[in-house]
C-alpha cells in the first residue's frame, strides 16, 4: 500500500502527463484474505 503523500504524488504525475482530454484507467487490487496472498 502506498502513503497518502505518493499517492497524492502519483496523481500530480497522472495530470502532468495527460494531455487534454486524456484517459487514466488504472485499478488496485487488494488482498483482504490472508490465505489469498
Amino acid at each position: 500500500m502506498l502513503s497518502p503523500i505518493v499517492k497524492k504524488k502519483a496523481i500530480d504525475e497522472y495530470y502532468r502527463v495527460l494531455k487534454p482530454g486524456g484517459k487514466l484507467l488504472t485499478h488496485d487490487v487488494a488482498f483482504l484474505n490472508p490465505e489469498l496472498t
